[in-house]
């Protein structure tokens, strides 16, 4: 198998592991790890994709990456909502003594997944991400790499990661926006080093090792600053007085957090 079969190949592979991923959300939507990897997978098949959008052609690229993306916000309120309550798990356990009503609290937002679970199994959800495999998988039977292109792609994603460096440099914990696209491009640089990185660039193992060492760093205030979005608006909405007080706790001790949050 030649470079240009074998990166085909890659994209083919990784189109499987997406399907792979929401046949086990499928099968087992309750555990956090299901929603966890259909949202990484989807995530990793969109940056090879933006990789390659040149190639694909931008009409294509848009197209495909729209679909990716509108499928990946239906199932993102229920990987946010097992983020946060992981999050609060580790409190509860960390301040045992903060309040009485922890139970009451869990019980609450294991009522709001649940809901969000649901909605992800509606008619219009299920076809929607069914088409979006059908119309991939048939672009990807007659998608033809043109012959040298990896040398094109070795020299993009070491500018790529350049530019990433640079931004790290510049970076401003104050703009979340910069901080959250700097993070974006984080996880392009190393999902593409780790599934074209050995025919591309020797600096691969680098880049990529580079690339998830930022996303980790990153990722952790991003949580945060999700996470205190999550608890505001669930607090606005609860009706137990005791949930709500519990809740704005947590608020301002992920707020301190983030404040505290160093580079």
């Amino acid at each position: 198998m030649n470079k240009m079969e074998k990166s085909k190949q890659i994209v083919w592979n990784r189109l499987g592991e997406l399907r792979r991923a929401y046949r086990n959300y499928q099968n087992n939507p309750y555990v956090p790890e299901t929603a966890h990897q259909l949202r990484v997978q989807t995530r990793k098949l969109r940056a090879l994709l933006n990789f390659v959008k040149k190639e694909l052609g931008e009409e294509t690229y848009a197209n495909l990456n729209g679909l990716l993306r509108e499928t990946a916000q239906k199932y993102e309120p229920v990987r946010e909502l097992d983020v946060l309550l992981e999050v609060c798990g580790e409190i509860a356990l960390e301040q045992p003594e903060q309040s009485l009503h922890y139970r009451e609290l869990f019980r609450y937002l294991d009522k709001e997944r649940r809901k969000e679970m649901r909605r992800t199994f509606n008619v219009q959800n299920v076809r929607l991400i069914e088409s979006t495999f059908d119309t991939l998988q048939q672009y990807l039977e007659h998608w033809q790499p043109e012959e040298g292109w990896e040398k094109k792609l070795g020299n993009r994603l070491e500018k790529r990661m350049k530019k990433l460096q640079k931004r790290m440099d510049q970076l401003d914990l104050e703009d979340y926006q910069s901080v959250h696209k700097t993070r974006i491009q984080a996880k392009k640089a190393r999902y593409v080093a780790d599934d074209f990185g050995e025919l591309l660039t020797k600096k691969a193992k680098k880049i990529r090792k580079e690339a998830e060492a930022i996303q980790d760093q990153l990722g952790r205030y991003t949580d945060l600053h999700v996470n205190i979005g999550l608890l505001e608006g669930y607090a606005d909405q609860v009706e137990v007085e005791n949930v709500k007080e519990l809740l704005h706790l947590m608020i301002e001790q992920q707020k301190e957090r983030k404040q505290n949050f160093e580079v």
